[in-house]
């Protein structure tokens, strides 16, 4: 599963990006996400799908996840364009764009058999 993640300091937004789940978030480089910051644990939080929806369960931070002001004890689904927070950053779930589906090749074949038909005559449109 495909999500959006907007990660905000107060009213800034300082990272987005379109990210597979699951995914990662703490201070080590072996997270997907790695933000090096005093109050995030080396393995903080983890984000995923549980049937098609996306939770976020803590992974024994030292000082926690939250969301709605509330402790994360155990898994928690947030809702897209909801989030949660961890220290001062607010951490925001939304919908993955689509990807664009890859250019398709022309098929010239089909373009040179179009291109050997008789074209239509339009000379009575001239007289």
């Amino acid at each position: 599963m495909l999500v959006k993640l907007d990660i905000f300091d107060g009213s800034t937004l300082r990272f987005s990006k379109v990210v597979h789940l699951p995914c990662t978030i703490g201070r080590s480089r072996l997270c997907n996400i790695s933000i090096v910051h005093p109050l995030i644990s080396r393995q903080h939080c983890e984000i995923y799908e549980d049937h098609g929806m996306v939770m976020v369960r803590d992974l024994g931070s030292m000082n926690g996840t939250y969301y709605k002001d509330a402790p994360i004890r155990r898994s928690v689904p947030i809702p897209y364009n909801d989030g949660f927070m961890i220290s001062s950053l607010h951490f925001v779930i939304g919908a993955a764009e689509p990807e664009p589906e890859p250019k398709k090749e022309p098929d010239y074949e089909e373009l040179e058999s179009k291109l050997s038909e008789t074209p239509e005559d339009l000379s009575d449109i001239f007289k």
